[in-house]
């Protein structure tokens, strides 16, 4: 590890440090890549707070909503491209989408979460999202119900 990459590690490794103290954060762990190479990688704090486990580098975290930056930019820049408009429906680019009556639903209203589309299985619990097999089933479950 570089000298830079080894002082970023550091300092948020200080920072999550700092936020568990405090008592801001439980757990938590940052991974972050430039140019292709792992330059950051650090945890803090408890995984479980029942049993004490800590959190370490494989540490598995439910994620919500990380990649809607990234593709809300992405679909503006398409936009002002010319490329898409925000009113088109979603199965003009995605066909799949249109199964279950979504034929109509427009980027527009997903953009603005007005789509109605739900975003999990009725009765699931935080376990229940941690449990790659039981929310899977859940999912084919749904779908074989909404079909």
């Amino acid at each position: 590890m570089s000298p830079t990459a080894s002082a970023a590690n550091a300092a948020v490794q200080s920072l999550l440090d700092d936020l568990v103290a405090s008592g801001e954060e439980l757990g938590l762990q940052v991974a972050a890549y430039r140019q292709g190479r792992l330059v950051i990688d650090v945890w803090a704090g408890l995984a479980d707070s029942r049993t004490g486990r800590k959190v370490d580098g494989d540490t598995l975290f439910t994620v919500f909503s990380t990649t809607k930056g990234i593709t809300y930019t992405a679909i503006h820049i398409l936009a002002e491209r010319g490329l898409l408009d925000y009113y088109d429906p979603v199965a003009r680019y995605w066909p799949a989408f249109a199964a279950r009556g979504k034929s109509r639903v427009t980027i527009r209203q997903v953009l603005t979460h007005t789509a109605g589309v739900p975003q999990i299985p009725d009765g699931a619990t935080p376990e229940d999202l941690c449990d790659w097999d039981r929310m899977c089933a859940a999912s084919t479950v749904a779908r074989s119900l909404n079909s």
